[in-house]
């Protein structure tokens, strides 16, 4: 699965996650999203950080949930499969496959991109 994400996925994830890491990355300075308190600066207000980052965090939720048509057929296509493995192993429990297949999906496909962008190869 990790070979399809990179070699199907790499260039999807960029075009989506490439302008907004970026954008962040220019604007850095006076732009805090920290909010545990013990690692924040003095002159950082929680509140302000927490607004931050609830802003980053929809406008990153809004693009992936609007790329769905953009999505790589080759993933979608392991997706199914991968759902239909979860329902003849699982069939008591249909809706609980559709959150395995999406949690996989985050977890080993978007978030390591979004952690480690540079890493990723999602900005330079």
């Amino acid at each position: 699965m990790a070979f399809c994400f990179k070699i199907y996925g790499a260039t999807f994830l960029q075009g989506l996650l490439e302008p907004l890491i970026q954008e962040m990355i220019d604007n850095a300075d006076g732009v805090s999203f920290e909010v545990d308190p013990a690692r924040m600066e003095s002159a950082e207000v929680l509140e302000e950080n927490q607004q931050n980052l609830a802003q980053i965090t929809q406008r990153v939720f809004n693009a992936i949930v609007s790329s769905a048509d953009r999505f790589p057929p080759q993933l979608r296509s392991m997706c199914h499969c991968l759902y239909q493995v979860l329902c003849k192993r699982f069939p008591q429990s249909i809706q609980n496959n559709i959150g395995a297949v999406g949690t996989v999906l985050f977890l080993r496909f978007i978030n390591p991109a979004i952690v480690s962008p540079y890493e990723m190869g999602i900005v330079e």
